[in-house]
């Protein structure tokens, strides 16, 4: 008989204000004091002065994340089924700015209390990679943990559903790199609505 060609699928998940929302904030600090608290959307256009710093630490408190959680819909359910019903050759993967929690128990949890087959789907902490080489954009580390999973050579094709178009944008370049097929997707963290995403040209390699 012909050999079957199986469609192996990567699905990615971005998890803040795209999976959740957390409310989560980035706190300014200067002098040991905190002058600002900033939403992830004031945090991508904030210039830190000379003398601030940003502190991230509500990002890794997973109590503050599983008190304060909130599924995106009907996003949150989109992705659910897309695990669920994935094919054996298939794998779904979240691909977190964040770096590791305190505690991985509560965190994990967190997705269970909201029916999320977490079980299933493995989460990448791509902010763990700026401990190696900090101060890049964000979309350099999340490419960095794809480009993982392109060179297993398993994928014939990449989908990503992220709220932030960098992300998308690198993905879509990355794609043309090594010939692989994407689709990428942007959720609008307000209604979890997604549309299909095509514009490639703003990524930068800096």
């Amino acid at each position: 008989g012909r050999l079957e060609t199986r469609l192996s699928t990567l699905n990615i998940f971005d998890m803040d204000d795209t999976l959740f929302e957390t409310g989560c904030k980035i706190r300014v600090m200067k002098d040991g004091q905190v002058i600002k608290n900033l939403s992830a959307e004031e945090f991508k256009v904030y210039k830190l002065n000379d003398s601030e710093r940003f502190d991230f630490s509500e990002f890794r408190c997973s109590t503050i994340f599983y008190d304060n959680a909130v599924p995106i819909n009907p996003f949150f359910n989109f992705a659910i089924n897309t695990i669920i019903n994935q094919s054996h050759d298939s794998r779904s993967i979240i691909i977190t700015a964040r770096t590791d929690c305190d505690d991985k128990d509560v965190f994990v949890k967190t997705f269970r209390k909201h029916g999320f087959p977490i079980d299933q789907c493995y989460v990448e902490r791509a902010g763990n990679m700026s401990a190696y080489k900090p101060g890049l954009k964000g979309h350099i580390y999340k490419g960095a943990v794809i480009r993982k999973y392109i060179n297993m050579n398993k994928y014939n094709v990449i989908k990503m559903w992220d709220d932030t178009t960098s992300n998308l944008d690198f993905l879509i370049k990355m794609g043309k790199w090594y010939g692989l097929a994407t689709e990428t997707y942007r959720v609008e963290p307000t209604t979890g609505n997604f549309t299909r995403y095509y514009n490639g040209s703003s990524a930068s390699f800096s």
